[in-house]
């Protein structure tokens, strides 16, 4: 392991958990074509390699080790990283991975998920391919409605544990909002918790904790509240998570208890929502900010109804 440098930025090592055991690690750092971080310069060799496999100058993210544990190499956990890994650094705005890999298995990984590759670094006299990856690039995945899963709230409930053993006293209450907190409603495989803290404020010391569960937070996000991700669902049971941090007894907690409870007690509606999402779905199939868009007034009328329910 690098000690050194983690001991330099511990942010950048990344520790596979599941429960308590972990199953492996990896390091990582940003760099560009010409030093390998500030102040250190990559020799020609490795510069020419890069400037043809990224661009002159360009800045990327430099995936420096990777390590399983021997009993849980050659089961996909490999594989399963690298998905985790792609998703986690484009919520971090940045667009380009560079990877050097000499061991097979990491090389069938890179080569079945798009990198492009180079050839010529020598490593104790052993050849090391060098590979690129261009988010950008990536082919959109489109949007899923999928049919209600029964599983959905036993997700929650798990989850929901271990968010209130990392927040602890910071948080005052959690709920499960969104579609798959509302039964026989189909959706996408996203679990939608709602976390609620006193002050905005506290926010912040959150999110270490939820760190170290996991969990990132959405710099794009600015909404008058907090966004962190969790996934992507093939590593956590078949659902990812979006929890969301807002102020307790505001407009937001209210507004998606409100639409949550709504559907939840008229099942009707909830089918008219089903529809309407697979109708959408089907019409912007990778405009994700186009179909929450479209489907913005329904979510508005039906929490108007709640509203006038709950008065009347």
């Amino acid at each position: 392991m690098e000690e050194s440098h983690i001991a330099r930025d511990p942010a950048h090592l990344i520790v596979w958990k599941e429960s308590s055991e972990i199953l492996g690690h990896a390091i990582w750092h940003e760099s560009n074509t010409e030093e390998h971080v500030k102040g250190d310069p990559r020799d020609e060799d490795d510069r020419k390699i890069l400037r043809t496999l990224v661009a002159p100058g360009k800045e990327f993210v430099e995936l420096h080790e990777v390590w399983l544990k021997t009993e849980y190499r050659g089961k996909g956990y490999g594989a399963r990283f690298f998905e985790f890994f792609e998703h986690f650094i484009s919520k971090k705005d940045h667009d380009t991975i560079v990877y050097y890999a000499d061991q097979p298995a990491a090389l069938a990984i890179c080569r079945n998920r798009g990198y492009r590759e180079a050839f010529g670094v020598e490593a104790a006299g052993r050849p090391v391919y060098v590979f690129s990856l261009s988010l950008k690039d990536r082919p959109k995945i489109p949007i899923t409605i999928e049919d209600y899963d029964s599983r959905w709230p036993g997700i929650y409930e798990s989850e929901k544990e271990r968010i209130v053993r990392a927040l602890g006293d910071s948080m005052v209450a959690i709920e499960h909002v969104g579609s798959t907190a509302v039964p026989r409603l189909g959706a996408k495989p996203i679990i939608d918790i709602m976390a609620a803290v006193r002050e905005l404020s506290d926010i912040d010391k959150c999110v270490g904790p939820l760190q170290i569960i996991g969990y990132w937070k959405d710099p794009k996000f600015d909404l008058g509240w907090s966004l962190f991700l969790k996934g992507p669902p093939k590593l956590y049971g078949g659902a990812a998570f979006h929890l969301h941090l807002v102020q307790h007894g505001s407009d937001v907690w209210e507004r998606h208890l409100l639409f949550r409870d709504f559907l939840r007690s008229h099942p009707e509606k909830a089918q008219e929502y089903h529809r309407l999402k697979k109708e959408l779905a089907s019409r912007y199939v990778h405009d994700r900010e186009a179909y929450t868009e479209a489907k913005a007034s329904f979510v508005r009328s039906v929490e108007e109804l709640a509203r006038r329910q709950k008065t009347e």
